[in-house]
C-alpha cells in the first residue's frame, strides 16, 4: 500500500498528464478533421501554454516525489 503522500503525488502527477494529452488532442483536432484545417486558423496559442505548463509541472511533481521517497522511505 502506497502512503498517502505517494498516492497524492502520483494522482496530481495523472491529472497533469491527462490534461496535456487533451490539450494535445484538442491542438491536433484541425488536423484530424475533414478539410477542416484549411478553414480553421491555427491552434489556440493558449493550449501552447497548457501542455507546456503541464509538463512543467509533471517534473515538479516527479522530483518532489522522489525527494519523499528518499527521505520517507529510506531502507
Amino acid at each position: 500500500m502506497l502512503c498517502p503522500i505517494c498516492e497524492d503525488l502520483h494522482r496530481e502527477h495523472s491529472r497533469e498528464c491527462e490534461l496535456e494529452a487533451k490539450a494535445i488532442i484538442q491542438q491536433h483536432k484541425p488536423l484530424t478533421s475533414d478539410g477542416a484545417a484549411a478553414h480553421n486558423p491555427a491552434p489556440p496559442r493558449d493550449l501552447d501554454e497548457v501542455i507546456v505548463k503541464s509538463r512543467k509541472r509533471q517534473m515538479e511533481l516527479a522530483q518532489e516525489l522522489d525527494r519523499h521517497r528518499a527521505n520517507s522511505h529510506a531502507a
